[in-house]
């Protein structure tokens, strides 16, 4: 059976939760070592085939900005409340479409510093 070997990676979201008087507080949540799923494999021999995994995470911390924008630890009632508002499948999904956007930036962004890593080795060789 094949089994993850690499780490996850970091990232925080942000969230906004609806308050019983109408308002709203931005509740950033820091995820850890997150995995992307893995559609495994199911064709071919047997010893080659291995069951989808889905993705993998830890909640690490949630905070909010107090008064003077200094993040705190989100007090465990906001806690209860995100997780009822939203619901643990909902919030399950919302990391994952979080991490498949950041995947998809992050991989255009490495694309456009390797050009331009290659152009200024190319202006660099013209120069000396």
């Amino acid at each position: 059976m094949k089994t993850r070997s690499w780490k996850g990676f970091n990232f925080d979201f942000n969230y906004y939760l609806q308050t019983d008087s109408g308002g709203e507080i931005e509740i950033i949540i820091s995820v850890e070592n997150y995995t992307f799923p893995d559609p495994g494999k199911t064709y071919g021999p047997p010893e080659k085939c291995y069951p989808p995994e889905g993705s993998d995470w830890d909640i690490s911390h949630m905070y909010v900005k107090d008064d003077k924008g200094k993040l705190v630890e989100l007090p465990s009632v906001f806690v209860n409340k995100l997780m009822t508002e939203i619901g643990p499948d909902e919030l399950w999904e919302m990391i994952d479409e979080y991490a498949y956007e950041k995947q998809q930036s992050d991989e255009a962004d490495y694309g456009d510093r390797k050009y331009d890593e290659m152009i200024d080795d190319e202006l660099m060789r013209g120069m000396k």
